[in-house]
């Protein structure tokens, strides 16, 4: 076999490698656990609505118009419900996000292969998958994950491009993701990419201007932002066509981002956030930001991961709006930054043997606990997994019956894992003054008893989980 063959493989090899990782720890028991969390059940049931014939331009959320997010992380759900025929299923809602983690390990792979060598772009990608964020939020049906893969795939591209003389193809790449990602999510994947890229041309300014690269940068910026504005603004120029619409999305974004906000933080919110969010390789990180530090100057692919991890750190400590989940975006740089140093601690010292195998032991055991764990552990401690054991035990009378009134919380949980609407009701009295003979009636309350079953209805489920009691009824 010719050295050339022998690359190739080898190359093939290691992204066959971090795939399977990376569906390893995104696919087992992708559907086990309850669908509670508020983002995550606004996605799912507003493309439930899609799915079942309702308008894939105006999302509806609960009989309400949602114009929060734009659509695109809606449709990818919908399309999954459409294909799998199933639309009250966690697996298929949260397909979209398990994709997008595996999606976003290999660009950090290819991203880092050529700067710093196939071992450490393996480990960069590992750490990217094993990040705390990563798992949690890779195996929810949210936007974050989609929106940081489209956002890396464009900042990447764009640096090919622009700094590297890599081709157009490589700027087409990078509107595309930004279109993509801001129909995803907004904003974020034109700004941080853009900040990256201005960043590092505010750096390296004399050699830019040496080498003549200066009017192909702004050429070259001129067509990412046509491309992504072709993805982006049919569906606000569809907004801006009916009467209201934009009014309402103003409304909305002012709501999530303005002063009114419900997540502001200090300016210093992601300093300590990332250390959590990051675990378990921030511990590496502050050390890896100082050997970066000195040897980027070398490196200007390095330095570029490094000024692509500080402007969009600083990009999101200057927004009114903070959550955990937001630190997503920073996981692609700080990923290649502690991937490249650990690499080096791996395999740039004659004497790390033994640390190689350490470290292969430590995956080899942690990745069966971990398989275990979102396989049994997690879902049996769900709070709300009283709601779902009471639903499956009589599924087919839920399916059946001509409506379900619920006295409670948790009426977007219900509503999905029934795969039917729910009518909301404030107290028993006017559930049963509204129903029928052959209706539902659920009931659930935390910490208190449920009341005593009237004579003319009949049990069909009880169901008591960590202080949490439900009951179902039937109206005789």
């Amino acid at each position: 076999m010719n050295p050339n063959s022998q690359r190739v493989r080898s190359r093939r090899i290691a992204a066959f490698w971090v795939i399977g990782i990376a569906l390893l720890f995104y696919l087992p028991a992708l559907g086990t656990s309850v669908v509670q969390r508020e983002q995550e059940l606004r996605v799912a049931l507003t493309a439930r609505s899609m799915a079942d014939g309702g308008s894939w331009l105006l999302p509806d959320y609960l009989g309400q118009i949602r114009l929060r997010k734009p659509p695109l992380m809606y449709w990818a759900v919908a399309a999954c419900y459409r294909l799998g025929n199933a639309t009250d299923s966690a697996f298929l809602a949260r397909l979209p996000s398990a994709l997008a983690g595996v999606g976003l390990a290999l660009t950090i792979f290819f991203a880092a292969r050529g700067f710093m060598g196939q071992r450490r772009a393996c480990v960069a990608a590992l750490c990217c998958v094993t990040s705390l964020i990563m798992l949690r939020q890779g195996r929810v049906a949210e936007t974050d994950v989609p929106l940081t893969f489209w956002t890396a795939l464009a900042a990447w591209s764009g640096y090919r491009a622009f700094f590297r003389s890599a081709g157009w193809m490589w700027i087409v790449a990078a509107g595309l993701a930004s279109g993509l990602g801001f129909m995803t999510k907004g904003p974020a994947a034109f700004v941080l990419p853009l900040l990256a890229w201005l960043g590092f041309a505010l750096w390296n300014r004399p050699c830019i201007n040496a080498s003549h690269h200066g009017p192909r940068v702004l050429i070259g910026l001129f067509v990412w932002f046509a491309i992504a504005l072709a993805i982006a603004s049919p569906w606000y120029l569809y907004l801006w066509a009916r009467a209201g619409s934009l009014a309402q999305l103003r409304q909305e974004l002012s709501a999530t981002f303005g002063e009114t906000s419900q997540h502001r933080g200090a300016w210093y919110y992601y300093v300590y956030t990332l250390l959590i969010a990051f675990l378990p390789w921030s511990l590496a990180l502050p050390s890896a930001l100082y050997a970066v530090w000195r040897r980027a100057r070398a490196k200007r692919a390095l330095l570029f991961c490094l000024i692509w991890f500080i402007t969009s750190f600083l990009a999101l400590s200057a927004t009114s709006s903070k959550q955990i989940h937001y630190c997503t975006l920073l996981i692609p740089p700080a990923s290649l930054l502690v991937g490249w140093f650990l690499g080096g601690l791996l395999w740039g010292r004659p004497q790390a043997a033994q640390l190689r195998r350490r470290s292969a032991w430590g995956v080899a055991i942690a990745l069966p606990m971990y398989v275990v764990f979102v396989s049994i552990a997690q879902p049996r401690a769900e709070p709300k997994q009283a709601l779902c054991a009471a639903l499956e035990s009589c599924l087919p009378e839920v399916h059946d019956a001509e409506r379900v009134f619920l006295v409670g919380r948790h009426r977007a949980t219900i509503e999905f894992h029934a795969g039917r609407p729910i009518a909301d009701m404030d107290s028993v009295k006017e559930a049963w003054r509204q129903s029928r003979p052959g209706d539902l009636i659920m009931l659930n309350t935390k910490n208190s008893h449920l009341p005593e079953t009237p004579s003319d209805a009949a049990v069909l489920a009880e169901v008591e989980h960590r202080g949490l009691r439900v009951a179902i009824w039937r109206r005789l």
